[in-house]
């Protein structure tokens, strides 16, 4: 009778034990299909942002001289911002979700210490 009763409880706790994993990888898969919708939703925002820079810098509507501040606001936040020794002003880098880093279509903003545009550069 006692190894049958510890047969069942093995058997048991197995069938818990399975239970709870795979319940386990269903919540990390269900997480992981969020965050990857998430990454989606940003890289489309990445390029939706660039478009807008790239036609208002092409239509002469973004001109030398506006304030930084204006240009976040009304076109969105670059990807990333460094500063640029060269031109000794913050670079800001725009590009869409199909270019990296190193190809690819970019765009850059120069802004100066006195938070003003003072040029950009198109990476085509």
């Amino acid at each position: 009778m006692t190894k049958y009763m510890l047969k069942i409880t093995c058997l048991a706790l197995s069938v818990l034990f399975i239970t709870i994993n795979a319940h386990a990888d269903l919540k990390t898969l269900m997480e992981l299909g969020k965050s990857q919708g998430e990454i989606a939703k940003a890289l489309k925002n990445e390029t939706k942002i660039y478009d807008k820079v790239k036609k208002a810098i092409e239509s002469g509507k973004l001109k030398e001289g506006e304030e930084a501040e204006a240009i976040r606001k009304n076109y969105g936040e670059p990807v990333i911002d460094v500063f640029d020794k060269k031109r000794d002003a913050i670079k800001w880098l725009y590009m869409p979700a199909t270019s990296s880093h190193f190809e690819g279509e970019k765009l850059y903003l120069f802004i100066d210490k006195d938070d003003k545009l003072v040029g950009w550069q198109l990476i085509e």
